[in-house]
């Protein structure tokens, strides 16, 4: 449950992890903090939400990637502000070494700009909740 005097979570341990491609050495570094996350999942019960990385390891074996947690936080806010920052100083969405695709935890960002229709339907499925 979030304590309403601060953003301090007490249902969840938010964390940063990486992971590598042993085979390539290409690196995620990505944040988790659903309801219930622990630090002790990655790598054996969540291996990231990214879809790209779903098919890395269909592709490549599960076998050959390694997960590592980086850091965990007490708080969302300092979860997402923290792999903001990384991301930003290894400007990983523009780096051919990196998986991610965005550069922060905010929108997602994505390499290829979205059209002005598909910014209205996404707008449009976020009505109401």
């Amino acid at each position: 449950m979030k304590n309403s005097s601060s953003d301090v979570v007490t249902d969840r341990i938010p964390y940063a992890y990486l992971i590598t491609n042993k085979l390539n050495g290409k690196r995620y570094y990505g944040i988790s903090f659903r309801k219930g996350c622990n630090p002790s999942e990655i790598g054996v019960t969540y291996k990231s939400s990214s879809k790209l990385l779903k098919s890395e390891y269909e592709l490549y074996g599960l076998a050959n990637f390694s997960f590592e947690v980086r850091r965990t936080f007490n708080s969302i806010k300092k979860c997402q502000r923290w792999e903001r920052r990384v991301l930003t100083m290894l400007d990983a969405a523009n780096n051919d070494n990196w998986y991610n695709q965005s550069n922060g935890a905010d929108g997602f960002y994505t390499k290829t700009q979205l059209s002005a229709e598909h910014r209205r339907k996404i707008g449009e499925s976020q009505k109401g909740k």
